[in-house]
């Protein structure tokens, strides 16, 4: 009796810590495929469509994840928004091309990032990152769900400044990215993305 109490235990252990890791072996990658679409969107490298095709599989809802206007200086040097929703790849290069604003050039962006900060439901998790090699503050907090037994990215927070420093961010205040649960958040893993 003991044995099977045993063997039971032991499963209950096994099923409930792997929907943890489930989601630690996959995150970095889900974050790093997320951000290179977003990326190459707001770089004006892709369409709108094609940031969704790219962001269906590992975000819930990628259409509200990212803000789809930019600004854009007209001839009279005067700001104007265009939404990009509607703006096909012709379109897109023509805009990027007339655009002053827009960078042209080739950089790298890094990010350090947490492990998964689970829920209590274990079907929610926050992964805190931090934006490095560049002149101004960036903290994002990913909302993580698990949507038929994937794990998908449900929100972003943003904290960001114009300095190096995150006491001088202007968004998100409350968002503390150096502890979570009275703990220290540890950022032991990174990814990059080339922008062209």
């Amino acid at each position: 009796m003991k044995r099977i109490f045993f063997i039971i235990l032991v499963l209950i252990l096994l099923i409930t810590t792997g929907c943890n890791t489930e989601l630690d072996s996959k995150y970095s990658e889900i974050l790093a495929d997320y951000e290179n679409a977003a990326i190459e969107f707001q770089h004006l490298d892709i369409t709108f469509n094609r940031y969704i095709e790219k962001t269906n599989d590992i975000a819930i809802n990628p259409e509200n994840l990212i803000s789809t206007n930019i600004i854009k200086m007209n001839k009279n040097n005067e700001p104007i928004s265009i939404d990009l929703k509607n703006i096909d790849e012709d379109q897109l290069k023509e805009l990027k091309e007339n655009s002053s604003n827009i960078n042209k050039t080739s950089y790298e962006v890094s990010y350090k990032i947490s492990k998964p900060y689970y829920f209590n439901d274990k079907n929610s998790a926050y992964v805190f990152a931090i934006r490095q090699n560049i002149d101004t503050f960036l903290g994002k907090r990913y909302t993580f769900k698990k949507v038929e037994n994937n794990w998908k990215i449900a929100n972003i927070d943003e904290k960001s400044s114009k300095t190096k420093s995150e006491k001088d961010a202007v968004i998100n205040t409350d968002i503390d990215f150096h502890r979570y649960k009275d703990k220290e958040i540890n950022y032991d893993k990174s990814f990059s993305d080339i922008i062209n």
